[in-house]
């Protein structure tokens, strides 16, 4: 399923935190919204995203890149003026394929949108909303459903004079392909005011999925709301994600001592420091991966038994220091063979940022040799360089963003640089006026 957020919206209802700042950008603790709402739709296997983009949708664009750092394909619409939400999706039409996801840019939620899909695919229905009971929904779509979860009934912002108990729509949508037909071929048209009221007068059904009630979920749009979300993310009242940062670390030549293919268990042996290396980072909150180059079996001098029981003496040997490696890759084929997964090719980077839901863009790559920071520079990481090995086919030309002596050196100048780095990611997308 591929999904689209919709962020072109100018967040008025948020002033003055979006005057210069687009609203999916607003920071929620160390977490920025956009962050958490990827790394929600990749957690339920959305891949690949477009976002509408308005209101300082440069900022967004910088922000975000193309979606690799968040281990997604990341692409957007650009309107020249506002054409609404459905108008929007309009569009975007070509990107999307049979069904899709649709989320408001100011919805904060962790519910289960795997269980939403499946509901939908059930029901096969054309449009699914997800709907929340809520007190006083004044500025929300209030809805009606029979027994079966059918929308009869869609008012968008009812006025009432009391707070009254109602079933409202969360601004999260799953569709099929044919919505399209349904939207109008005009500058400007909502789903919630031009949609969803034709279906109900043309009587498609259309179904809403409930949230459980230990489901999160709210709107952000008002300041208000935008400052209880922050004190419910500092209580831990909502699980926000982000992709995780990782250290990639070499083998031979940084983690161990570099020999002439390491063959056998008896040949496998640590460099000094290297478990306090990895204790510190798996203490500062890094996912330590081993990413190792290992042709010796495609040569025949090991196998693949060999190999596990070298990596199952290295992990014991960590375990006995209270350090340890969050995963393994290695990549067994000859370089001549041409493959994608042999460094200084990612193949087997991106098969872990994917696995692992990693952000390349606060990871670091650790190696000893000319391969290690070409892969490092290839997927926007830092690099660092360990003068512990013999830094095969070095080239000043392509240095790396560091240099250390040892492992746990490496480690030091990671973590306090992942301090400084994550201080300005935030910085670039905080608004002005929050502390």
């Amino acid at each position: 399923m591929r999904a689209m957020i919709l962020a072109a919206g100018e967040g008025r209802r948020l002033w003055p935190f979006t005057l210069g700042t687009p609203k999916v950008l607003v920071p929620l603790g160390e977490v920025i919204l956009i962050e958490h709402t990827l790394s929600w739709l990749k957690d339920h296997g959305v891949s690949e995203v477009i976002m509408n983009l308005y209101h300082a949708g440069e900022k967004i664009r910088s922000f975000l890149g193309d979606g690799s750092r968040f281990g997604m394909k990341l692409c957007y619409s650009v309107e020249e003026k506002l054409l609404g939400t459905a108008g929007g999706v309009r569009q975007a039409g070509h990107f999307f394929n049979d069904t899709f996801a649709v989320v408001y840019g100011d919805t904060l939620t962790d519910f289960d949108l795997t269980a939403m899909a499946h509901y939908h695919e059930s029901k096969r229905s054309l449009v699914t909303l997800a709907i929340v009971e809520v007190t006083n929904p004044e500025d929300m779509g209030v809805v009606e459903i029979n027994e079966e979860g059918r929308i009869l009934s869609f008012v968008e912002k009812p006025r009432y004079h009391q707070k009254v108990r109602k079933l409202a729509s969360c601004g999260i949508y799953i569709f099929q392909r044919e919505i399209l037909n349904h939207i109008p071929d005009r500058d400007h048209s909502d789903f919630a005011y031009d949609v969803f009221p034709q279906l109900l007068k043309l009587n498609i059904p259309f179904y809403g999925y409930r949230l459980k009630p230990e489901d999160y979920f709210i709107d952000i749009g008002t300041p208000a709301r935008y400052q209880r979300a922050r004190e419910d993310v500092a209580a831990g009242r909502v699980r926000l994600r982000r992709a995780r940062r990782a250290v990639f670390l070499d083998r031979d030549g940084t983690i161990a001592r570099d020999v002439h293919y390491c063959r056998t268990p008896e040949d496998f042996e640590l460099l000094p420091t290297v478990p306090e290396a990895i204790r510190h980072l798996n203490e500062s909150g890094f996912q330590v991966v081993v990413i190792t180059n290992q042709s010796g079996i495609a040569r025949g001098y090991f196998t693949e038994e060999t190999l596990a029981e070298i990596h199952r003496k290295m992990e014991a040997e960590l375990s006995q220091h209270g350090a340890r490696v969050d995963a393994i890759y290695h990549c067994p084929h000859h370089p001549n063979d041409g493959c994608q997964c042999r460094k200084p090719k990612t193949g087997m980077f991106q098969q872990a940022i994917d696995e692992l839901n990693l952000n390349p863009r606060l990871s670091y790559v650790v190696g000893d040799a000319q391969m290690d920071i070409e892969a490092g520079k290839a997927l926007g990481a830092k690099t660092v360089l360990v003068t512990t090995g013999p830094q095969r086919g070095m080239d000043i030309t392509r240095a790396p963003s560091y240099t250390a002596g040892s492992l746990l050196e490496a480690a030091r100048w990671i973590t306090q640089d992942y301090e400084t780095q994550a201080r300005q990611l935030i910085d670039t997308a905080r608004t002005e006026g929050i502390s």
